[in-house]
């Protein structure tokens, strides 16, 4: 099980009834000032100086696989931690590349595993179908099939992903 902090830099493991560092991730650019910490901050006010600036103040939906681990932050997009370089690499989407559609947020799973789900809902099928006809490349025809046969009302299109 691991946690974190707002304002904290590290991921912590609970074990054995206690807290060790994990991770500890070196923000750069991203580091939320110093200075501004012992700040009593409105919520609204946090948010919108850490979006103009481009500072992160809180870790969450944390992942981990054997070299890179997943999580968000307070920024939109998705962080990638890769773990033998101790580098941050930021994505503001992650697109699926078979169909080139974008994968706003992901789900891990809980558990041992290093699982993360996409969830694409069927109430968006209209701009898929509009985004897969504006494609310069013919999409594979196992996906033309499945979209054309999806509607608003289907379930949702769910893509799982292993992390390395």
């Amino acid at each position: 099980i691991v946690y974190t902090r707002r304002f904290d830099d590290s991921v912590y493991r609970l074990a054995d009834g206690k807290a060790d560092v994990r991770w500890a991730v070196a923000w750069n650019r991203l580091q939320f000032p110093a200075s501004e910490k012992d700040k009593t901050w409105d919520c609204n006010d946090l948010n919108k100086f850490c979006w103009e600036n481009k500072h992160v103040y809180t870790l969450t939906n944390i992942q981990e696989g054997n070299d890179f681990v997943l999580f968000r932050s307070n920024l939109l997009g998705t962080f990638v931690l890769d773990k033998s370089r101790k580098e941050i690499t930021y994505y503001t989407m992650i697109e699926q590349t078979d169909l080139h559609i974008p994968l706003p947020n992901y789900l891990p799973v809980e558990g041992e595993g290093d699982e993360v789900f996409f969830v694409y809902p069927a109430y968006r099928l209209d701009d898929l179908k509009a985004l897969i006809e504006k494609r310069d490349t013919p999409l594979p025809d196992t996906y033309k099939k499945l979209i054309s046969s999806m509607d608003a009302e289907s379930n949702p299109l769910i893509f799982r992903y292993s992390l390395k």
